[in-house]
């Protein structure tokens, strides 16, 4: 007998390359599945970093959203015209790269909505014609963004560290009802030049892009901070995620747009 239940929008999720015992890997934060699954009210896929482009293709056509996870490696600088190595500006994931970048631009034809979370942003502005600097830890010019302990208990790492001041006019303000936000850092790349389709939507107090949207689209939306590990308590965290549920459940035929 065929099930008639209703089927719970589909989210796809971008994996990272790994190695484990001399064996490559996929691997995927717990974090972002829990947020997908608790803050959305909608079932995962993990989408392989080897995925071809075929894959790809078929993919954002099955998907009602898509979470472009963060991670420990960076964007490698050839994507975005920037010059530097492994020394400078690693540790890299090619394989990554190679697959979100398509798969950001397929999405974004489709407008199949997009959250893009610490190195997701960036993804989506390098896919989009921006660019990324790599200068942040050790600048005195980014106070905000020193260096934090990697090795302490989540709670710490992930607790927030400093503010970001919301648009006027943006999205989020409008949203959220705020005019600032206290918000996590924990990343080694940022935006430098904006893509063209793309609008500031938070900015650090030490000036860098910390939220962006495309005003042309239903939901695409990076942000820099970890908003996954307090999806459920934070109150920025909570309704950035609420906004990407909507979203999703309009896009999937569940809600009615408002």
């Amino acid at each position: 007998m065929k099930n008639t239940r209703n089927r719970l929008p589909l989210i796809a999720v971008m994996a990272n390359s790994g190695f484990e015992a001399g064996l490559p890997t996929q691997t995927v934060d717990d974090k972002y599945c829990r947020a997908v699954s608790e803050a959305v009210g909608a079932n995962c896929i993990v989408v392989p970093t080897s995925a071809s482009a075929d894959a790809l293709e078929d993919l954002v056509q099955i998907v009602d959203g898509i979470l472009l996870t963060g991670d420990t490696t960076n964007v490698e600088p050839h994507h975005y015209g920037g010059v530097g190595n492994l020394q400078s500006h690693g540790p890299f994931d090619p394989q990554r790269d190679r697959s979100v970048l398509q798969l950001i631009k397929l999405a974004h034809k489709k407008d199949v909505p997009m959250l893009g979370i610490c190195r997701g942003m960036q993804e989506m502005n390098v896919a989009l014609g921006g660019t990324l600097r790599n200068d942040l830890y050790g600048n005195l010019s980014f106070a905000d963004h020193c260096v934090r302990p990697q090795d302490g208990p989540p709670e710490t790492r992930y607790a927030p560290s400093h503010i970001v001041e919301l648009v006027q006019d943006g999205r989020l303000r409008e949203h959220l009802g705020l005019v600032r936000a206290e918000v996590n850092s924990l990343h080694k790349q940022a935006v430098d030049i904006l893509a063209d389709s793309l609008r500031s939507e938070a900015i650090s107090q030490d000036g860098l892009v910390e939220a962006f949207c495309d005003p042309d689209r239903n939901f695409f939306y990076g942000v820099q901070w970890h908003a996954e590990f307090s999806a459920l308590s934070d109150q920025v965290s909570q309704a950035l995620f609420a906004m990407f549920s909507q979203s999703v459940h309009v896009y999937s035929g569940k809600l009615i747009p408002l």
